[in-house]
């Protein structure tokens, strides 16, 4: 009975930490990317898509940068799985 129970125990433990992650694409990444920096930077997500001066600020100081892997970690994504 003790055996059971130690087992059980390890069973539940083992199911708990498992984590279940989905892979997302690129074009997905890219889209709550921008959807982050905008919010963050003060933009309108869909309107400033063909702004310039918007998409130089995202490319130049968002991209790669802290801030945008503390906003997808924020969602529980982690980039480097």
């Amino acid at each position: 009975m003790k055996k059971l129970i130690i087992t059980s125990a390890l069973l539940v433990a083992s199911l708990i930490s498992c984590n279940t992650s989905t892979q997302l694409s690129n074009e997905e990444l890219d889209r709550i990317s921008w959807s982050a920096f905008c919010k963050d930077f003060g933009y309108n997500e869909k309107a400033d898509a063909n702004n310039e001066k918007a998409i130089n600020d995202y490319l130049d100081a968002w991209r790669g940068s802290v801030a945008e892997e503390e906003a997808f970690n924020k969602l529980g994504i982690n980039l480097y799985n």
